[in-house]
């Protein structure tokens, strides 16, 4: 490749990277006016929001389901979920998600374990990237067949953390086909965390 084909070529990623940033933070900018909507249910009637006991109010419900709606989209996933931190627990407990069946949310409801990709990243404590759920490490064989059969092939499982290291809860996206989501994807996906991380503190 020539210098010129090289120097054409990282412009247009850098051109397709700015479009992306500045799709993401118009959506940002907007989060706030929809939080304080009453008819957000309606707009986001496809998420399924399991742990009311940890929602305090219409809004904290809003702001969860936001920012699933966001993650997935950014990610260009299919499937999406918000756990939060249960200290009692000591685990990760699904606050809101999308596209999942009963059984996936049931056989998930709580993790504590390193049998997930959410699991080891709670263990390590920063992100856990699953291009290929098929035959990768983080999966024994149990949760494997749950997350097979639920139709997912690739996970990535954000952390929310704030600057004091503090652990919240975790952002996760799944697509239905092996693959990992882009740089510049990951670069919005840790932007959203963060914000989210003080949304929720």
């Amino acid at each position: 490749m020539s210098a010129s084909q090289l120097l054409a070529r990282n412009w247009g990623a850098l051109a397709e990277t700015t479009r992306l940033l500045d799709r993401t933070a118009a959506r940002l900018q907007s989060s706030d006016d929809l939080m304080r909507r009453s008819d957000w249910r309606v707009a986001f009637s496809d998420i399924r929001l399991t742990s009311e006991q940890t929602l305090e109010s219409n809004q904290g419900a809003a702001t969860l389901a936001y920012v699933l709606h966001l993650a997935i989209d950014i990610a260009n996933a299919d499937f999406g979920n918000i756990q939060l931190f249960d200290p009692a627990e000591r685990g990760l407990r699904i606050a809101a998600s999308k596209g999942f069946d009963t059984e996936f949310l049931d056989y998930f409801a709580v993790v504590r374990g390193s049998d997930s990709a959410c699991g080891v990243a709670l263990q390590q404590g920063c992100r856990v990237i699953v291009p290929e759920v098929q035959n990768d490490h983080c999966f024994d064989a149990a949760s494997r067949e749950i997350v097979l059969r639920a139709g997912v092939r690739s996970v990535q499982s954000t952390p929310l953390i704030l600057p004091s290291g503090r652990l919240l809860g975790m952002l996760s996206t799944h697509g239905r086909l092996p693959g990992k989501p882009s740089l510049a994807s990951l670069t919005l996906l840790d932007r959203l965390a963060r914000r989210t991380a003080r949304l929720l503190e």
